[in-house]
């Protein structure tokens, strides 16, 4: 009965959480994914009444992030971002390549000072070519400490919460100060697409998205079999890789745009896991790691996005172009229309939507990549 009720809890009060963020109009202060973290740390670490079961917030965790991953990536346009503009292009290849270089040289950088060295780097990596949501989907590959993961997540908030304020105030000059601002050829629908699924009742939202449910499961199916074919368990890399290949693939189905509310419910899930994780997180553990995690992720940021910018000068990208790119990949596609009104250019919409959406499906892997790269770095001198 207590299984039960912890499971029912922990599934309903991230909606609850997110309308209260809503109503007291601090949703753009404190994302749904810090606030559910912060509430399960809360309710593990100064409600003792509450009675935890760590088995089934650990239960939770697996499956939440293993069903939200194809649903978020299911019904994503990617054949729009592969027909994108060069210069585009090539300014989201190189915000990739930034990380990945700051990610890499931070890890002998700190080695010394945190033996978690790899699984920050590695998560960091998600986070700054895709948003938050890469950070869930590589803490559960690469089976990072829970304490870690809290720690960057408050961190997160923090310096990437002081980044969108740059962005949202005097970037936009700064970026058509130092880079070659010109207007771009894009040929995009400017017309934000408002989904159909938020104006059904609850009923028909639940009916339509069984189609997508049952495709999410039928990934999950073929990445434990890869899984167990190759390694005969469950390797956890290897799984989080194959059900995000699962989700690329059927957004390439024709079918796939009309999944309606897959993106919807993947993001909802993810707020599950993250207070499933809160719930398994130690509060004294945290605080202990904070300082470095604080310092790693100022480091991280900070040095990838500096060298964004100087690698989009080098080659001569438009300002505006690396702005949105750059934004994209540090927040994913949720600041892109807020962004695109603050920069005055709706030219820059759906490419920064759909690059945002490119890079949650891109950063899990490179994540996974850069964990497993720094190991065999850290090993090679030692």
């Amino acid at each position: 009965m207590l299984a039960f009720v912890q499971i029912l809890i922990v599934c309903i009060l991230p909606y609850f959480l997110v309308r209260l963020s809503k109503v007291l109009n601090i949703q753009h202060i404190f994302s749904g994914v810090f606030l559910c973290y912060v509430v399960g740390m809360g309710i593990n670490n100064f409600i003792p009444r509450i009675p935890i079961d760590d088995e089934i917030s650990s239960l939770l965790t697996m499956v939440t992030v293993a069903l939200a991953i194809p649903l978020i990536l299911m019904n994503s346009d990617f054949k729009s971002f592969l027909k994108g503009s060069r210069m585009m292009l090539t300014s989201f290849g190189l915000a990739l390549l930034s990380v990945f270089i700051v990610c890499i040289i931070s890890v002998f950088i700190f080695e010394s000072y945190t033996e978690h060295a790899a699984h920050i780097s590695g998560m960091l990596t998600g986070v700054y070519t895709g948003g938050t949501p890469n950070m869930a989907a590589i803490q559960s590959a690469i089976q990072a400490d829970e304490n870690i993961y809290g720690a960057l997540t408050v961190t997160d908030i923090i310096t990437g919460g002081a980044y969108l304020i740059f962005l949202s105030t005097v970037g936009p000059a700064f970026f058509r100060k130092i880079l070659p601002h010109r207007p771009q050829d894009i040929q995009e629908d400017h017309q934000e697409q408002v989904s159909e699924w938020h104006s059904l009742d609850w009923k028909k939202r639940i009916t339509t998205l069984i189609p997508a449910i049952g495709l999410a499961i039928l990934s999950i199916g073929v990445a434990a079999g890869v899984s167990y074919l190759f390694y005969g368990s469950l390797d956890d890399s290897l799984f989080i890789i194959m059900i995000s290949i699962c989700g690329i693939a059927i957004s390439f189905l024709p079918f796939s745009q009309r999944l309606m509310g897959a993106y919807e419910a993947g993001d909802y899930l993810l707020l599950v896991f993250c207070l499933a994780l809160g719930c398994l997180s130690n509060f004294e553990d945290m605080m202990e790691a904070s300082s470095i995690v604080l310092i790693y992720t100022l480091v991280v940021m900070l040095g990838a996005v500096l060298l964004h910018i100087l690698l989009a000068r080098i080659f001569r990208i438009d300002a505006d172009i690396t702005f949105i790119t750059s934004a994209a990949c540090i927040y994913g596609p949720v600041f892109i229309g807020q962004l695109v009104g603050v920069m005055k250019n709706r030219k820059m919409l759906v490419p920064g939507m759909t690059m945002g959406i490119a890079g949650i499906a891109l950063g899990s892997f490179l994540g996974i990549f850069i964990y497993h790269l720094s190991n065999w770095g850290l090993e090679m001198i030692r």
